[in-house]
């Protein structure tokens, strides 16, 4: 059985609790800096997801949505 992490940081990004917006938001943004999990993020659709955290009143998760993009939108990964 593999345990598809990154899939666990996006889907708490879209849950209505905001602690776990906030910790599927630093998770993803611990995990963005290697490219290929950055490859997978964007991907699955981690841009949107990360973009929607930009308006959350929890400012770890604006935070962390700001740092993760950095990542996400360099030329390495908008290829992907």
């Amino acid at each position: 059985m593999r345990l598809n992490v990154l899939d666990l940081f996006l889907d708490c990004i879209t849950e209505s609790n905001e602690k776990l917006v906030e910790f599927g938001a630093a998770g993803i943004c611990n995990c963005c800096a290697d490219p290929a999990n950055a490859a997978v993020i964007v991907k699955n659709g981690g841009i949107s997801l990360m973009i929607s955290c930009l308006s959350s009143p929890v400012q770890n998760t604006v935070l962390s949505a700001i740092a993760a993009l950095y990542y996400l939108c360099i030329p390495s990964t908008k290829r992907s």
